[in-house]
């Protein structure tokens, strides 16, 4: 994967550096304002923050009442997972050397979250391997999180004078999110909650709207009838995107941070 991406990169870098000529993307730079599109891969996880008991049993009182205690565990990890997005692009050139860019995209990327539990200390006796039948041992479970999200980047770019076809430049920004699945998925997981434990699909929920910073380098590739922009940007969450409702899963978490790396190429 690596070495494809290399590839690709080298590629796009290559290819107005042997160009004979200037090329000027379609006269782009001298244009108040454009548009263009963007392709991107993700890698999306989460900054997991643990509550300081988090590895000590706890009593839980499900739906219908019955109080059961759940053993502690051993880890919480998050899994990162590849994704892809599609956006839109609209640039407004505030100076020779500054942009304003506004981004909206639409990002499909799961991240999962692994519960490991410590059985052989689920409150047995000495010698016995079984717990009371009070106590409640669930499997190790990792927790699907999929988020279709809506994203809505404000960006400031910084670039440097052109040498040749190549200008490099930083950018850097906020960005408010919406995940468009997490209200249908939260309804559908409230009806069906007549059972302990939840469906593990189900239980683990986050917050539909939030903000997060995001931050990047790129380069702008001059081509004779339009600019493409290879681009890695990295994101991370301002606050905590956990939902508070309290069940087995959300007990032992202080809180969740959404985190992205994003590879986008941007055609204008």
């Amino acid at each position: 994967m690596k070495k494809c991406c290399v590839l690709v990169l080298s590629i796009f870098l290559w290819l107005p550096c042997v160009a004979q000529f200037i090329n000027d993307g379609g006269n782009i730079d001298q244009q108040p304002y454009n548009f263009g599109f963007s392709l991107a891969l993700n890698y999306g996880s989460f900054n997991v923050i643990k509550r300081s008991d988090y590895m000590e049993e706890f009593q839980y009182t499900n739906v219908n009442e019955e109080t059961t205690t759940v053993p502690p565990l051993a880890a919480i990890k998050s899994i990162g997972k590849p994704g892809f997005s599609l956006g839109l692009l609209a640039n407004l050139n505030l100076h020779r050397n500054f942009d304003l860019r506004f981004t909206p995209n639409i990002i499909f990327v799961d991240r999962d979250i692994e519960y490991i539990y410590q059985r052989e200390e689920a409150g047995g006796q000495p010698g016995n391997n079984e717990p009371p039948a009070d106590v409640l041992v669930p499997e190790d479970r990792r927790l699907n999180i999929r988020f279709t999200n809506l994203q809505y980047p404000l960006l400031l770019k910084f670039k440097s004078n052109r040498q040749g076809n190549v200008r490099a430049y930083v950018i850097g920004g906020a960005k408010f999110c919406m995940d468009v699945t997490s209200r249908k998925k939260y309804d559908e997981a409230m009806s069906n909650a007549d059972e302990f434990p939840a469906d593990a699909e189900n239980s683990l929920f986050i917050d539909r709207n939030y903000f997060a910073w995001e931050a990047g380098i790129g380069m702008d590739l001059y081509y004779e009838f339009f600019k493409c922009s290879p681009e890695l940007k990295i994101s991370r969450s301002f606050g905590n995107v956990l939902n508070n409702d309290d069940n087995l899963y959300s007990r032992p978490l202080a809180g969740l941070f959404a985190e992205l790396v994003q590879f986008t190429i941007h055609f204008e």
